[in-house]
């Protein structure tokens, strides 16, 4: 399991389903997302033919 899909599955656990801090759901989104989009621009920035191998 990638540590993307971990702190994913976590923030779901301690938001939504355990209700530890609702208030953090959506910083929780942000976070899992900026994570994603620096993973694609670094991918993109390894391989320059990263888009036409999709």
């Amino acid at each position: 399991m990638s540590n993307t899909r971990r702190l994913m599955a976590l923030s779901r656990l301690l938001t939504t389903m355990h209700e530890v801090d609702m208030a953090a759901w959506d910083g929780s989104k942000k976070l899992v997302i900026d994570t994603l989009d620096a993973e694609l621009a670094r991918l993109k920035k390894d391989d320059p033919n990263f888009d036409a191998k999709l």
